[in-house]
């Protein structure tokens, strides 16, 4: 059985101040996986760290060092604030440990130079850092791609998308989700601040997109998550439209079809895309394990930090422009 270890006990780690299990978070899917003992947690905040433990039945320690190191532990989840990523990952790849895999929130790091670093580090020290932006390890986005790929719904005219809280923090996943769709380096063409951001140093950017190779231009707009969450894809391709929405757990395909009067509309195809039997994260922790017990580090392909490194690029030229 492999050992685990979580550092940062809120949220996407699995803490909930009522108790109940989420089964999007790291905590739930190291519980849910008969191959993995989720054996300790670290937390700035001592108490969550404690009541964390409690609710999944391992042992919380101060010091995530001291901690990986006793249980010897071979996946780490970094589930901490978004600044404390880089140094957090820089102190695992330095140590002595038993680690095989670091399993890190998005964003991965703040700067192309702290990125080159960790990515040098990795491979210095042999261990494989998988950034867990979500819709990669999901087979309905899999399974989109490929429909893109193959041209089934023609290029791409225009789309809308919008998104809450934060360029970095929440833009992030707009920008790696059309990188990884169409398989292309996403450009900034216009950008400018947006709706209300909860983090003063990441504004909600807006601005308009494009793609370095596919055709067609993407408006990017931002929503005050005060009211409520706004996540959303609205993609018009030359045969079909396609919408993404609730935060890309419901996926609405229309295609384009001749009516009896010879206009072209749209026809909802219902049942499009089936919803997995697993969480996307543990489809994430079951290719983790997949990759360590057949020592196939082909397994993680366009999960690492290296297949996201366009994704930051974007993110950091987005912010280099809108500063400037």
């Amino acid at each position: 059985m492999y050992k685990s270890f979580i550092i940062g006990c809120g949220y996407i780690a699995g803490y909930s101040e009522d108790g109940t299990l989420n089964d999007f978070t790291h905590g739930y899917a190291y519980l849910d996986n008969l191959k993995l003992e989720l054996s300790g947690c670290m937390d700035i905040n001592p108490v969550r760290g404690k009541l964390f433990a409690e609710k999944f039945n391992c042992i919380a320690f101060d010091d995530f060092q001291d901690g990986i190191t006793t249980t010897k532990s071979e996946i780490v989840s970094v589930c901490t604030p978004d600044d404390s990523h880089y140094s957090i990952v820089k102190s695992l790849l330095k140590i002595d440990s038993t680690i095989k895999v670091i399993f890190l929130e998005k964003p991965a790091c703040s700067s192309l130079e702290e990125m080159d670093h960790l990515i040098a580090l990795s491979a210095e020290k042999n261990i494989d850092l998988v950034v867990n932006h979500t819709r990669r390890f999901d087979s309905r986005y899999k399974e989109i791609r490929n429909n893109i790929t193959d041209g089934k719904y023609g290029d791409l005219i225009n789309g809308f998308i919008t998104y809450y809280s934060g360029w970095q923090h929440n833009g992030v996943h707009i920008i790696d989700t059309l990188s990884f769709l169409f398989n292309d380096y996403i450009k900034i063409e216009e950008v400018h601040n947006g709706a209300h951001s909860p983090y003063p140093e990441d504004p909600s950017l807006e601005g308009e997109l494009s793609f370095s190779v596919s055709p067609g231009i993407v408006q990017l707009l931002s929503f005050d998550e005060t009211y409520y969450q706004l996540f959303e894809f609205d993609l018009r391709f030359e045969k079909a439209r396609l919408r993404i929405e609730d935060f890309g757990s419901r996926i609405i395909l229309e295609e384009k079809e001749v009516n009896n009067i010879g206009e072209n509309v749209l026809v909802l195809k219902k049942n499009s895309f089936q919803n997995q039997s697993k969480t996307p994260i543990q489809t994430a922790i079951n290719i983790i394990i997949d990759r360590i017990e057949k020592n196939n580090p082909n397994l993680i392909n366009g999960y690492c930090l290296t297949d996201v490194e366009d994704t930051m690029k974007t993110i950091w030229e987005g912010k280099a422009l809108y500063a400037n």
